[in-house]
């Protein structure tokens, strides 16, 4: 929340505020005796047009909101003014305006792409995204469903464009992922999702926390031999290539 006064009168102020969110035009003065009745106040909020807005003003109101309307994107005029009061507390006449660079949401990041995949590890990268004010942090969000109902993995990973899984996807299964950005504003939408297959090159062995290859080994003669995995095409026993 940022706000931006200007003086009016021996204890009046004219403020207009931005909280992200919205643009506010407010009226303060911090003189108890001030007792204007109803003031008829000139605004304009987001480049739009001038309006007048009564605002019942009586004695010690301390602050009174004038106006407010939802934020536009983009560098946008807004203004009060009050006219002569015929108080020493407000005075005025007196114009206030203030041109400011309201943000937005951020934009979708880039498709990410999966690299360095193997059984049960994969390393996700993506683009930034436009962003005004800048990003803060990036979501990952990677399923087995390409609905996204349920999760694999769902965080805020920080304000980078890489994260590296470990240990937590099974062999051999097909994946679905994407990531969204977020700022002070709020969070922008989802990038394209991406599929990848995790690696299934052998036997595998949970330890409960993740798959884990495990080699097979058959004894003959007593003595231990490392098995090697063939198949049949009908005709002859190959080595799967």
């Amino acid at each position: 929340m940022t706000d931006y006064d200007k003086a009016t009168g021996n204890a009046g102020t004219l403020r207009i505020r931005t909280t992200g969110g919205k643009v506010e035009l407010w009226v303060l003065c911090s003189d108890g005796a001030t007792n204007v009745g109803s003031v008829d106040f000139t605004t304009r909020l987001n480049g739009g047009s001038l309006v007048t807005n009564t605002v019942s003003l009586p004695a010690g109101f301390g602050s009174k909101l004038v106006r407010s309307a939802v934020q536009g994107a983009g560098t946008l005029n807004n203004e009060i003014n009050i006219p002569a009061t015929g108080t020493s507390g407000l005075g005025g006449p007196t114009s206030h305006a203030k041109s400011l660079t309201l943000g937005s949401v951020p934009g979708a990041s880039g498709k990410p792409t999966v690299s360095n995949v193997t059984d049960n590890d994969a390393t996700f990268s993506w683009t930034a995204a436009t962003a005004n004010p800048a990003v803060t942090q990036y979501g990952l969000y990677v399923s087995e469903n390409s609905a996204f109902t349920s999760y694999v993995y769902a965080a805020w990973v920080g304000n980078v464009l890489t994260k590296t899984l470990t240990n937590l996807l099974k062999p051999g299964t097909k994946y679905y992922a994407r990531t969204r950005a977020q700022n002070s504003v709020g969070i922008g939408a989802y990038s394209p999702t991406t599929e990848f297959t995790t690696v299934n090159p052998g036997v595998y062995e949970s330890d409960g926390v993740a798959w884990k290859p495990r080699e097979v080994w058959t004894s003959e003669s007593g003595a231990w031999h490392k098995a090697e995995l063939f198949v049949s095409n009908g005709t002859a026993w190959t080595v799967p290539v």
